[in-house]
Order: structure tokens, then C-alpha cells, then sequence
């Protein structure tokens, strides 16, 4: 089939929006993805989050990018698979943990964390309503493979020590509404993950879209040819953004795919 297009859609405070009591995407949302679908465009979920928490949200994706750009599927295939190295892996933990910073992991199998009965742990899968069977504890002298860490933080001041540490290798992107980063190795972001999907196929720049809200979608946004801001946004979308939609208890989704003719 011949896509005319494709749209990238963030998660959390995107299709959905914690802070506004909307945890699942609207009525509204899932019906314009439905006619966006049926007026021959692509819809891909390209989020922060780990396969393992990312529930049925009522939407047939005809793609996704997970853990910000570095597990991709479609149709049930692996399109990019990119985890951390080893090494990196146990240097940046081993530091979290000095630093008494605690962190999830992403893994598309099941995700991991030091103590799933931790205060901060606790309180960043409920706040973004992730099922605790999502994650395991990590075993003693388990050797992790992830793709991404959530790093759950008491003071910015840990973050820019981390950032001081290892920002040539890693990105710490901070949450707009939570204490927590998302880590990623600085070769992979969301946009590495819409190139691949939009390689797969076969789709030119100028037809593709993005909506996003946070800082971990700013390459994203720049690297699609119409980025979309939510109405709630990261300062740092400004410079990127082509177009501020309304927020997600507005409608947000279907009143920027309205702006843009694609439903």
C-alpha cells in the first residue's frame, strides 16, 4: 500500500495528559486516528516509554517507536533494535546509585529496577498509571540490557552532576511535570526512530508529522516536516514547533490533524 504520510505521536502528555486526570486517549482522540488512518496516512506511536508499558489505548497503531527512538516494531516486526553497551550500562547505574538516585529501565521484554517497592519508583507508576507487572527487580550482579533509564530524582543538582559525568555519552532529559529524566545514549533520540520507520516505508520528509509535548520530543519535531506542539509544552518546542495545537482536554490531537486537512 502507498501511504500518502505518517504521523508520530508522543505518549504521555500528548494522547494523554496525567495532570488532567485523562489517562487513556479521548473519545475525540481515537476517532480522528481512526479517519487519519482511513484517509490513507500512517499513525506511529513514537514514545519515551518501554514496550512493556504501553497498554491498549483503544488505537490501532500502524507502527511504534519506543524508548525514544531506540526498539521500533511494525506489524509485529523489529525495525531498529538499539540497546546501551554493557559497559555504559554499569558505570552509569553504578553512579545513579552513589548519587542515590533511583531509575527504571527499559527493556522490551520486561523492564527493571533496583526495588520495585521504592518511595520514587512508587510514585512514578502511579502518577503515569504503569502496572507494577511491568518491572521486576534487578537480581544481584544481574548483568541489565536496557534501552532507556527513567532516572527518579530528589534535586536538579543530581541531574547536572550526571549531565557533568556523562553527558558526551548520555542525554538527560527532564520531565515537564515530574522529578524524573528520561537517559538515553546520545546517538538515539525520537527522531532516529521516525527516520527508520519513515525508511521503512519509503516516506518523503514533507509528508510527515509530529505531536509531542516534552523536551525528549524537541528531535522529533525538528526532524519531521510539521511539528506539532500540545497547547502544555516544553519551553524548548518553541524553536522547533511549526504549529501549537490546543491541549489534550481540548482536543488537541483532532484539532491539529484538522488544521493540517489530514482528517
Amino acid at each position: 500500500m502507498q501511504y500518502k504520510g505518517a504521523v508520530f505521536f508522543d505518549y504521555d502528555g500528548t494522547l494523554t495528559d496525567e495532570n488532567a486526570g485523562i489517562g487513556m486517549p479521548t473519545e475525540a482522540t481515537r476517532r480522528a486516528i481512526r479517519e487519519l488512518r482511513k484517509n490513507g496516512y500512517l499513525a506511529v506511536l513514537a514514545t519515551g516509554r518501554g514496550l512493556p508499558y504501553i497498554y491498549d489505548t483503544g488505537i490501532e497503531f500502524d507502527g511504534m517507536s519506543t524508548s525514544n527512538g531506540t526498539y521500533g516494531v511494525v506489524a509485529g516486526e523489529v525495525v531498529f533494535d538499539h540497546p546501551i553497551e554493557e559497559d555504559a550500562m554499569v558505570r552509569l547505574t553504578a553512579r545513579m546509585d552513589e548519587l542515590g538516585v533511583n531509575y527504571g529501565i527499559d527493556n522490551p521484554e520486561i523492564c527493571l529496577t533496583p526495588d520495585t517497592e521504592e518511595r520514587r519508583f512508587l510514585t512514578w507508576i502511579n502518577t503515569f498509571d504503569i502496572k507494577p507487572s511491568s518491572f521486576r527487580s534487578i537480581a544481584p550482579g544481574e548483568k541489565v540490557k536496557g534501552y532507556k533509564l527513567c532516572a527518579l530524582f530528589e534535586s536538579y543538582d543530581q541531574i547536572e552532576q550526571l549531565r557533568a559525568e556523562f553527558g558526551e555519552e548520555f542525554e538527560f532529559a527532564c520531565q515537564r511535570v515530574f522529578k524524573y529524566a528520561d537517559v538515553n545514549i546520545r546517538a538515539y533520540n525520537k527522531a532516529t526512530g521516525v527516520r527508520a520507520i519513515c525508511e521503512h516505508f519509503g516516506l518523503n520528509r514533507e509528508n510527515t508529522y509530529a505531536f509531542g509535548d516534552g523536551s525528549n520530543d524537541y528531535d522529533m519535531l525538528k526532524c519531521v516536516g510539521h511539528g506539532i506542539a500540545m497547547g502544555h509544552h516544553a519551553e524548548e518546542l518553541e524553536s522547533c514547533a511549526e504549529f501549537i495545537t490546543k491541549t489534550v482536554s481540548e482536543e488537541g490531537i483532532e484539532w491539529g490533524l484538522k488544521h493540517y486537512g489530514l482528517i
